[in-house]
């Protein structure tokens, strides 16, 4: 099942994904952000792979719409792919989420 997120053209909230080459808990991160982000906050959602490989990331374009990945083939840690993607970032306001977080209703308009 391919995973949808919402990707606007004017982004006021970008959404940076650290993942160290673990598609399956990415994978559950990135439906719990398709289940929950409001469909009237214009926002996009970067995924910054560490430890990538060419065979992951393409395994992650594969797998989900609306996103930019990024890849790595060191594993720069959470502050460093945190900062690799807030370069690629348009958003005004940034939320850093490594893979292991799961998402609920709610959450982003709480913050």
């Amino acid at each position: 099942m391919r995973i949808e997120l919402p990707r606007a053209a004017a982004p006021r909230i970008s959404v940076i994904v650290t993942a160290v080459a673990t598609i399956d808990r990415l994978a559950a991160c990135l439906r719990s952000l398709a289940r929950s982000v409001p469909p009237d906050v214009p926002c996009e959602t970067i995924v910054v792979l560490s430890e990538a490989t060419p065979d992951t990331e393409s395994q992650v374009r594969d797998m989900v719409t609306g996103v930019e990945v990024v890849g790595s083939p060191v594993n720069l840690g959470m502050a460093g792919a945190g900062n690799l993607g807030r370069a690629m970032a348009r958003g005004e306001l940034l939320v850093l989420l490594h893979d292991d977080a799961e998402a609920e209703a709610g959450w982003l308009d709480a913050l």
